[in-house]
């Protein structure tokens, strides 16, 4: 009686996980999708699920790529942690991002390392890329040219318009980015890869 109690019980936590997973995961497609187009809010999740993150724009909108923020105006990242014993998320953190405008992706492991990634950003002074502990604080970011010499920069896709804001090719189109649990792995627009250590945010380019 208590076996089927308890299988009872697991088949209906299971369920619960399960659609809850599946709705999240609606709500994630949705707004990746708009977030391209609106840059909207938008939420990713580990690869086994324990751990859930909302991308959030800061107070100052889009508009603020046009001049260099403070960092408490930058985009944010909003945790949330499964908790089995109320079959539910539950919300644990709040960590700024180095992006003052919402990254073009985001990825996160079940170690809780964060990395997102801009691609709408300034040769100069918008981050490209930035690495984020497990406990929300900054290990390192990058701007593009810190990353490249101007020589490479100058040969890259930049769409028509003024220097600032401009969104480049930076980025493969087809699986730019890897995630492990000690580094993370990005494909660029020449085919080549950055791997960067996410303890530490040092990187080789090859």
């Amino acid at each position: 009686m208590f076996e089927l109690h308890r299988e009872l019980f697991m088949s209906r936590y299971d369920l619960a996980k399960l659609v809850f997973l599946w709705v999240v995961m609606h709500l994630v497609v949705t707004a990746a999708f708009a977030s391209q187009v609106h840059r909207l809010p938008f939420v990713i999740s580990s690869s086994g699920a324990e751990l859930l993150v909302r991308i959030d724009r800061g107070a100052g909108g889009e508009g603020r790529f046009l001049r260099k923020p403070e960092d408490s105006d930058n985009s944010f990242a909003t945790y949330f942690r499964w908790d089995a014993k109320s079959a539910t998320y539950v919300y644990y953190m709040t960590a700024t991002l180095p992006q003052p405008v919402l990254p073009h992706r985001a990825h996160i492991n079940g170690a809780g390392y964060l990395v997102t990634i801009g691609n709408c950003v300034n040769r100069s002074w918008l981050p490209a890329i930035g690495i984020l502990s497990p406990n929300g604080v900054l290990v390192k970011s990058y701007e593009l040219g810190e990353l490249y010499e101007r020589e490479v920069l100058d040969t890259m896709p930049w769409t028509k318009g003024t220097e600032i804001g401009l969104c480049s090719g930076w980025l493969s189109e087809e699986t730019p980015v890897s995630m492990g649990s000690k580094s993370v792995r990005v494909t660029d627009g020449f085919g080549k890869t950055f791997d960067f250590e996410l303890s530490d945010g040092s990187f080789e380019y090859r």
